[in-house]
């Protein structure tokens, strides 16, 4: 029997920490930990993701405020294979 193939991971973090300090517990082979300047938009935040995995299809990792842009990547158009949200800030 042969497994499938795991989708690629990319891990979106929170207000605070960022990259793979965010993710403490994941090494920097895991995946991809994007980071976005403070002062950047969740609409930018969200369009940039969009645009770094729109030949991939990942399992999204988001955290905190990190969640808000997961999902409005997903909104505009964000395919994945999984999703998973850490303390979404959805208020």
């Amino acid at each position: 029997m042969h497994r499938a193939p795991l989708p690629h991971r990319v891990f979106l973090h929170g207000a605070g920490r960022l990259g793979t300090a965010a993710w403490p517990s994941q090494g920097p082979e895991s995946g991809t930990f994007l980071s976005f300047p403070p002062e950047s938009s969740v609409e930018a935040q969200a369009g940039a993701l969009v645009e770094e995995e729109r030949d991939r299809t990942p399992l999204l990792f988001a955290h905190s405020i990190g969640a808000v842009t997961a999902v409005r990547a997903l909104a505009d158009g964000l395919r994945v294979s999984g999703l998973v949200l850490v303390e979404p800030a959805l208020y």
